[in-house]
């Protein structure tokens, strides 16, 4: 008994194929297509490494970023304690405050405050006096104001 294809489409279609591709190799179409695919996979790395590159960048550029503010943090606290200590400083003298500015000697080079004293009127609203401190540190500058 002989068993038959159930697909003789399949054998005609390996055929056809066959034939357009001897075809092609005969008018030396297969080498025009072969050169077309040379580069693909050299362009395909460079795309792949230029994204890399691209999210490494940014990922950097975020890094940096937050670098600066954590520094930027230490030392707006340092220059809140500078205002806080010409506060207390002039606190000391409450009944006749005047203006006062200091630097801290080495190694504090950088820390400074100045307090300027207002007398009660119209910028300051209270019984006594109102006092605005401003502390600094390096590019970094804090204010308090107390009312008393």
């Amino acid at each position: 008994m002989k068993i038959q294809n159930p697909k003789p489409e399949h054998r005609a279609h390996k055929v056809l194929c066959a034939s357009v591709l001897g075809r092609a190799h005969n008018y030396g179409l297969w080498s025009k297509i072969k050169n077309y695919n040379r580069g693909v996979s050299l362009l395909f790395t460079i795309l792949i490494m230029a994204l890399l590159l691209g999210i490494s960048l940014g990922v950097s550029i975020i890094l940096v970023q937050g670098i600066k503010i954590i520094r930027g943090i230490g030392e707006s606290v340092t220059a809140f304690y500078a205002a806080d200590t010409g506060i207390e400083k002039v606190t000391m003298n409450r009944e006749n405050p005047s203006d006062f500015q200091e630097c801290f000697p080495a190694p504090y080079n950088d820390i400074c405050y100045q307090v300027k004293v207002i007398s009660p009127g119209p910028d300051c609203q209270t019984t006594n006096y109102c006092l605005q401190s401003t502390g600094s540190y390096k590019a970094t500058k804090r204010a308090i104001e107390l009312k008393y």
